[in-house]
């Protein structure tokens, strides 16, 4: 129909969450046509698409998508289901997360604001249609809907308000209320509980322990169940053994010297801490700017550019502090903990504000932000090689390498345990992680003794 060519389309290359933002547009339809494909996502055959975050499903999107439908208008998302009847687990996720969204909006009787429909697609690959209505379906549009069924060969009804099966997964997920809802998500052999901005991994059915050890309550697992958990695993483990490797075990050289550097539980646990407790809150921050900025490859490279530009500059200012470096650590905790809660309570709100701004205010906005925890960060290294380097006169050198290795042993362990973490308790949550590491540093560099 060379649909692009007619005068009445409007084509927009744009991140969906930002230009809806902006548009401020009263719309009757917002269609999620099936927008994330394998191929886009990461390897399917790898399953690795399910460790990447998606902002198009999370609980705040489908606020943002019904505060700008019409009083009348739909909300239509649409899923590629493997086995449907066995395991829905993509539309469970997504009706319990619409749930919520109209709990949060107000909006009362969700029973009554959603269908869905299922239609046959390849093998075993069925497409489940999803529509939310903001005011309640009426019995016309039941009528609209069941026709609009019936004219597609196999298809069907799952769920309308007229006639729910009370024995579905997708009923029970969008009519149990309190404890028999909690245990529905309990019991379900899958993980499809409600996803938000903080934890926005769609895709992550499955546990870590059940995908590692497998469990009994699940059928096997295809690609998006269990394979894409199993690879970031496979990343830790190699990750441990490549650093131990070619960070920890050239140290082994050092072992006739071993004995006469002083304080090395002190300085191990300080210099471990730093390699944690930065990755933790680097990554974090860069996932949590993905939505900001529109892309990942924005908040990779902007989020990167921001911290390491600013921690270089924190490098050079702590010579300031070398002489006093166990005050200047107090200062610095202070800092940090006042940095950490002001993104935990203020970088959301922001987001939310200026997201629909043009991307280059969005960049200075970003950089003005990360700056200040750069500035911060920067100093703890060299502090602390500067204050080790003078315990020990005779073996300095070696003491500084050591330390350096610990520290990178322990950043690049980081850089699959924050993702792993990210998506068992959420990007806020390891920011914390990361930040009470930082602390258990800090204490650990204060009980060496002949510090200034």
């Amino acid at each position: 129909g060379r649909l692009p060519e007619r005068p009445e389309v409007t084509i927009v290359n744009a991140e969906g969450r930002a230009y809806l933002k902006s548009s401020g547009a009263e719309l009757d339809l917002i269609w999620l046509v099936a927008p994330d494909s394998y191929a886009a996502m990461n390897a399917a055959t790898s399953g690795a698409f399910v460790l990447s975050e998606s902002y198009l499903y999370t609980r705040e999107m489908i606020e943002e998508a019904l505060e700008h439908l019409s009083p009348d208008g739909i909300l239509c998302a649409q899923f590629g289901e493997i086995e449907f009847l066995l395991k829905p687990n993509r539309v469970v996720r997504y009706l319990g997360t619409a749930r919520q969204a109209f709990a949060e909006l107000e909006i009362p009787d969700f029973a009554q604001h959603v269908l869905v429909a299922l239609s046959p697609g390849f093998g075993k690959l069925e497409t489940a249609t999803i529509l939310i209505k903001k005011s309640p379906f009426t019995q016309a549009d039941l009528e609209t809907f069941a026709e609009s069924t019936a004219v597609l060969g196999g298809a069907q009804q799952i769920y309308t308000p007229a006639s729910p099966d009370p024995g579905s997964s997708i009923t029970k997920a969008i009519t149990l209320e309190g404890d028999d809802l909690e245990q529905f998500y309990q019991e379900h052999p899958y993980k499809v509980r409600p996803i938000d901005d903080d934890a926005p991994f769609f895709w992550h059915f499955v546990s870590f322990p059940d995908a590692l050890f497998g469990s009994d309550r699940t059928e096997r697992f295809n690609v998006e169940e269990g394979i894409g958990e199993r690879l970031l695993i496979v990343l830790l483990i190699a990750a441990t053994l490549l650093g131990a490797l070619f960070l920890l075990a050239p140290l082994v050289f050092l072992r006739d010297v071993w004995n006469r550097i002083p304080h090395k539980l002190a300085a191990g646990a300080y210099f471990a801490a730093l390699g944690l407790g930065f990755m933790f809150l680097e990554i974090s921050l860069i996932q949590r700017l993905t939505l900001f900025l529109g892309y990942p490859t924005y908040s990779l490279t902007i989020t990167l550019f921001a911290i390491l530009l600013s921690t270089g500059c924190g490098s050079l200012l702590s010579e300031r502090w070398a002489a006093q470096p166990r005050r200047a650590m107090s200062g610095l905790a202070v800092i940090l903990i006042t940095l950490v809660v002001f993104y935990e309570l203020a970088l959301d709100p922001i987001v939310d504000v200026a997201v629909g701004e043009p991307l280059a205010l969005r960049i200075g906005i970003t950089i003005a932000l990360l700056a200040p925890l750069g500035l911060c960060l920067g100093c703890f290294m060299p502090l602390g090689l500067g204050a080790i380097s003078t315990l020990t006169e005779e073996h300095s050198d070696e003491y500084v390498a050591w330390c350096w290795a610990v520290n990178g042993f322990f950043s690049v362990v980081a850089s699959v345990l924050a993702t792993v973490l990210s998506m068992t308790i959420g990007f806020g949550q390891v920011m914390f992680v990361g930040l009470a590491i930082y602390l258990i540093g800090i204490l650990a560099f204060r009980r060496i003794p002949s510090l200034g």
